[in-house]
């Protein structure tokens, strides 16, 4: 199957593509992929890059391995920028593309790949979608527990709601603090926009769990409607709006959106 990576990324089944942290793991997914097919690895840049600056992994990890062909990664003007491997007939060597082409040559296989559930402990940092480390029906992402839910109500009553659901009642509205963590949050509602736990009062934006507000993106001539009641939604990836933010009226309406609380 031939996707672009925007379609394959929010794979309810998967979560992640193939992450390629490292030799080990590329060269596994080399050997069951067709040799004379490109794939998707789970890597992308949102803004400048280089070989190593300006990339992270979707799934959260640190981008501590890179395997790039000669002259690339190649500058591309559109973003995101995602990465695809050419498996054992390449070397697994990478090479950037852009994320939500439509054309043929915009669009690769893929693998996935997840933890076994029954890990055994570790005195290391857990990994990331470890299901035992939170509740049922809840999914672990980065030291934190995320859960997709919809509901008819208002601002305060979806948040409450997410504290109820949780297992400490500590659940608030989904605060995001990175690229990765916002396209985390968003492929658990994809295709739909999900509205996030960031309001607006006292002419500030606060993140309703208290954490600092230290990651945004505003889609173009937004944040709009400052006011009462104002909170926002992640618009789900096409070509023009990549999991970009917008500003909306939040009365009572049915909305989608994610639940998180800390995984420790």
């Amino acid at each position: 199957m031939y996707l672009s990576f925007s379609t394959i990324s929010l794979c309810k089944l998967c979560k992640q593509p193939v992450p390629a942290y490292d030799n080990e793991i590329a060269d596994g997914a080399s050997s069951f992929l067709d040799s004379d097919t490109m794939f998707w690895i789970g890597g992308m840049a949102t803004d400048s890059y280089n070989k190593t600056y300006g990339w992270h992994f979707t799934d959260g990890a640190n981008f501590s391995y890179y395997n790039w062909e000669e002259k690339e990664p190649s500058g591309i003007s559109a973003r995101p920028v995602c990465i695809a491997m050419m498996p054992s007939g390449g070397g697994g060597q990478w090479s950037a593309k852009y994320c939500t082409g439509s054309s043929s040559a915009d669009k690769c296989s893929f693998a996935c790949a997840y933890p076994p559930i029954n890990a055994p402990p570790t005195t290391s940092a857990p990994p990331n979608n470890t299901t035992s480390l939170c509740a049922p029906k809840w999914t672990y992402w980065n030291g934190s527990c995320y859960m997709p839910s919809e509901a008819h109500s208002n601002l305060a009553g979806l948040d409450n709601s997410c504290a109820t659901m949780s297992p400490n009642k500590n659940g608030h509205l989904a605060s995001v603090h990175s690229e990765a963590e916002n396209f985390f949050i968003a492929s658990l509602t994809y295709p739909k926009p999900v509205l996030l736990g960031v309001t607006y009062e006292s002419k500030q934006w606060w993140n309703l769990d208290g954490t600092s507000l230290d990651f945004t993106k505003w889609y173009t001539s937004q944040p709009s409607n400052l006011g009462v009641n104002t909170c926002v939604k992640a618009l789900q990836m096409d070509p023009d709006m990549t999991n970009e933010w917008v500003s909306i009226l939040c009365d009572t309406d049915t909305y989608t959106y994610v639940c998180k609380y800390p995984a420790f």
